[in-house]
């Protein structure tokens, strides 16, 4: 399509699609040095997945979520969403403290819900099980903060989910994501939580529905189409999404990368 009046600079049309397919061989491969020197567990036999609350000391607490906040009777999946729900722990249990590992590799083969803060770390957090099979790929869910301390390339967090990447229901109302967000299979989102409304044959998912800022430091890699938001004013307000330089040259253990190159877009001699 000709459209000479945006992106007059970098612009190319058409271009190659993204193998997401091929990803499941970085899963596997992650899958495999997780078990070798990493840090691995399998599906919760006695649980919904696991939460993993990442520490400055180079630790990180594990949990085994026992159950979800269920949503407001009012509140359903008026969108048809496959998987929908609150996505928010209700209960869970310690299950301990552990060192970050030394290939910077955790992988579960179950869902996971993330957070917390990192200094000085390189880490790649996965969801996936194998045999890979569509009705039951694992997500990962963020609901609360997950940062860096330094925003030098030092830090680096990736995610990489075989079906979504998740906001829930009970999220941060403002909420900062540090991390390169791959959702495989699925899309990089939070599902559609009904506001109130007038209508009686309507539901409401209210206050939770409306939340005020996210910020997505890092990348977005999404199957399907990516989405905070939606146009009845449910979801995030205010989306920034902001690009880190430093995964380049500097990308998270085994993160499946298309490029290891800048491309110049354009240039100008100035005399």
């Amino acid at each position: 399509m000709d459209r000479s009046d945006v992106f007059l600079v970098g612009r190319q049309f058409p271009v190659p699609a993204v193998d997401f397919a091929g990803i499941t061989t970085n899963l596997s491969q992650i899958k495999t040095d997780a078990q070798a020197s990493g840090f691995y567990r399998p599906t919760s036999t006695t649980g919904l997945g696991y939460e993993i609350i990442l520490k400055i000391d180079d630790t990180f607490d594990l949990y085994r979520v026992n159950s979800l906040i269920t949503p407001p009777s009012n509140c359903t999946n008026t969108a048809g969403q496959d998987g929908w729900g609150t996505w928010s722990i209700n209960t869970k249990t310690l299950l301990g403290n552990y060192p970050m590992p030394a290939n910077g590799l955790i992988f579960m083969e179950d869902n996971i819900w993330v957070s917390g803060r990192i200094d000085g770390v390189r880490v790649t957090i996965a969801a996936a099980r194998f045999p890979d099979n569509a009705v039951t790929r694992p997500s990962i869910t963020v609901n609360s903060d997950l940062l860096y301390t330094s925003y030098t390339g030092n830090d680096v967090i990736s995610l990489i989910a075989q079906k979504n990447i998740n906001i829930g229901l009970i999220s941060s109302d403002i909420l900062r994501i540090d991390a390169a967000l791959m959702a495989q299979n699925g899309r990089v989102g939070r599902y559609y939580y009904q506001g109130p409304t007038t209508s009686p044959n309507r539901t409401n998912c209210s206050p939770n529905h409306a939340r005020t800022q996210i910020t997505s430091y890092g990348m977005l890699g999404s199957n399907q189409r990516y989405g905070f938001a939606y146009t009845d004013s449910t979801g995030y307000a205010t989306r920034s999404l902001i690009y880190d330089t430093n995964l380049l040259y500097g990308p998270p253990p085994s993160f499946p990368i298309t490029t290891d190159a800048y491309k110049i877009v354009s240039w100008e001699e100035i005399k």
